[in-house]
């Protein structure tokens, strides 16, 4: 057993064993409080452990949010998350090419690292991916629901949810044995199929779900015709148990294997190469949660762990890997102090502890630019107080604050604080928030080697405040409702990762000096225009601007100013049949064109995407389906010579037992 190893189980079993102890105590305890009448808020009104630490109904939500559920991924038909995603509003996707190439996402103009994703509540920011989810790897088949808070999270979640939060949430059995399974393919010699096995009793749950995608792709690069495929395997299986009525244990594992190829972009446009990286990623969490004094008294307790390993292959030659482990354990306590007469909780004091190590592990082939191998680890612990109350039924109010304590940095201590009033008799809702955020340098940025990138040891953690205020408008008895927000946030000592170091001869990662700046609008709408048809729509405008001494505040690259997205459904023939027509918009955005050295920047057009899915039901249980995607051929790039795929067309087959 290494060192690291070592310490991580040490640490497990100091901080383990009281609480368990605890948790057995109050189980026991709980037999003469439990109230068998007790009732959890409906799932409709909860927005789940992401805007705040103890699930939520939305009218008292103060963050901007955002919602996907199940059936939208299945009226789109997108193989991916963030095909959905992008839609959302704040929220802008950057692939650099075909399926499965590196897909990044960003809240309100911030760095991918900067928003903290995390699957049924497991942190799966990669540690050796520049703290980075690669969204490339996200298959929705096993997606019930996907929330996105908007904002500065870090008093809620630490250090990377300095821009927001998306929580995806997977799917469980919510019936007795149930079945599914699918079949589907199509353009860029495309293969996709998949099935789920799932039961549900009265103290016991279970579901077991795989996926697999295999695609030829489409070549990245401007010139050339290789093309650049993708493959990814994905299983989950998730339990849960209700030994009492007041105690629930879960658990749920989650595992991907995924291999992409890719071009030579080092130091030019992509050209064609036989590259690729296989990643493997697996996610485990236990958890229990107890309920005492009918409700009053509410404990949970959780450990997780994240593994995660990135081999790259350079002209079929094995040049490097990067591997990232992570262990959590978490407890959280919540006192329900006061309540309403519908037993509504109205005052709520929230205390966590939030303990995580990290390892980092970097082997790859010495080259002149430097030893890429070593190892690294890092410990941080995250104490958080919450208060949520409710002056009036209309009326909710949050304030939040952390204190982190890491063994790399300096203790910092982070807040947020939100409103929201009601007004029922006009469908009118109020909101607003502010909060501080910090995101601490990744283990790339500091020590991270790969081709002319030299790690930075000596950087500082980014610190960020931001604000934002939004209205929220529901008309015509619910049938169409409207979103508007305004965020603006400031940033100092932003991380520049492609800063050229002369006398190394390569790029590195440097704080900038001065602040840079966020502020934007936000807008979505959803209209039942008659029965069966709706629409859905968003607009974003961000303006991010970075800080330079030299010239200033300059707009920062890959960040449209302007987004928007439209969505028509319509249901028929008796809800057999279901056709969905979707747009999205993309503005003109800057990028760093490393066709010339140094760089130039350059303007990437804008561009509209347009999918046309359609699907009818043969049976109570067969469904055949098929989409067109880019249906106007579009030839876009979200990256400066990266190339996107252009039209394609797909069908399939789902059958449900």
């Amino acid at each position: 057993m290494n060192p690291s190893s070592r310490r991580v189980t040490r640490l497990v079993t100091q901080l383990a064993a009281p609480i368990v102890a605890m948790l057995f105590s109050a189980t026991f305890a709980s037999v003469a409080y439990a109230d068998s009448n007790q009732s959890r808020t409906a799932a409709k009104d909860v927005i789940v452990v992401t805007a705040n630490r103890e699930p939520t109904p939305v009218r008292d939500i103060g963050n901007a949010f955002s919602t996907v559920d199940r059936p939208v991924f299945e009226q789109r038909q997108t193989i991916f998350g963030a095909d959905v995603l992008q839609d959302l509003p704040g929220v802008a996707i950057s692939r650099a090419g075909p399926a499965g190439a590196q897909t990044q996402l960003r809240l309100r103009g911030a760095e991918a690292n900067q928003v903290l994703v995390m699957i049924d509540g497991i942190e799966v920011n990669d540690i050796a991916g520049a703290d980075e989810f690669n969204f490339a790897n996200l298959t929705s088949f096993d997606v019930e629901r996907i929330e996105v808070v908007r904002g500065p999270q870090s008093a809620l979640w630490g250090s990377d949810a300095m821009a927001g939060v998306v929580n995806v949430i997977t799917r469980k059995a919510d019936q007795p044995l149930h079945g599914e399974m699918f079949l589907e393919g199509g353009s860029f010699d495309t293969l996709n199929g998949g099935g789920r096995i799932g039961a549900k009793g009265e103290q016991l749950n279970a579901s077991l779900s795989g996926s697999y995608l295999d695609t030829e792709g489409t070549n990245i690069s401007r010139s050339g015709d290789e093309k650049d495929g993708y493959k990814n395997f994905t299983a989950t299986f998730n339990a849960g148990y209700d030994p009492l009525e007041n105690l629930h244990l879960d658990m749920i594992v989650r595992h991907t294997d995924a291999e992409n190829d890719f071009d030579n972009s080092d130091f030019g446009p992509p050209v064609d190469a036989d590259n690729r990286t296989e990643q493997a990623q697996t996610y485990a969490q236990i958890r229990g949660q107890l309920s005492l004094f009918d409700g009053f008294w509410e404990q949970q307790l959780r450990t997780t762990w994240m593994d995660t390993e990135n081999k790259t292959y350079i002209n079929s030659a094995w040049d490097g890997v990067q591997s990232g482990e992570k262990l959590g354990l978490y407890y959280q306590t919540a006192l329900n102090l006061t309540r309403n007469d519908s037993g509504e909780a109205t005052n709520t004091l929230i205390l966590a502890v939030d303990e995580e190590l990290e390892d980092y592990s970097q082997r790859g082939v010495v080259k002149p630019f430097g030893n890429p191998n070593r190892d690294e680890d890092m410990q941080n612990t995250g104490l958080v107080a919450q208060y949520l109350a409710k002056p009036l039924d209309a009326w909710a109010l949050s304030f939040s604050v952390r204190y982190d304590a890491n063994s790399d940095f300096d203790d910092v201590t982070t807040w947020r604080a939100t409103t929201s009033y009601a007004f029922d008799a006009t469908g009118t809702r109020l909101r607003g928030s502010a909060g501080t955020g910090q995101k601490r340098p990744t283990f790339t940025e500091r020590f991270g080697f790969f081709t002319n990138f030299i790690g930075n040891p000596d950087l500082k953690p980014e610190e960020s405040i931001g604000w934002d205020i939004g209205v929220d408008q529901s008309l015509f008895e619910d049938r169409l409702t409207i979103e508007l927000t305004y965020f603006n946030e400031e940033l100092d000592d932003e991380i520049n990762s492609f800063s050229f170091d002369v006398a190394a001869g390569g790029f590195t990662a440097v704080n900038r000096e001065g602040t840079s700046e966020r502020k934007g609008i936000e807008a979505a709408l959803a209209a039942e225009l008659a029965t069966g048809l709706t629409l859905a729509g968003s607009y974003t405008y961000v303006d991010s601007r970075e800080s330079s001494p030299a010239t200033g505040l300059t707009r920062e690259i890959r960040r449209p100013r302007h987004m928007a997205a439209a969505n028509l459904n319509y249901r028929f023939a008796r809800d057999r049949a279901n056709v969905n027509l979707n747009a999205s918009y993309t503005g003109d955005q800057l990028d760093d064109d490393f066709s010339t050295f140094p760089a130039t920047r350059v303007e990437l057009d804008a561009y509209t995407l347009v999918n046309l899915a359609g699907e009818y039901a043969l049976t109570d249980a067969l469904t055949v389906y098929g989409r067109v995607e880019n249906l106007l051929d579009e030839d876009y790039e979200n990256l400066a010579g990266f190339a996107s795929p252009g039209i394609g067309g797909f069908v399939g087959a789902r059958l449900r037992l």
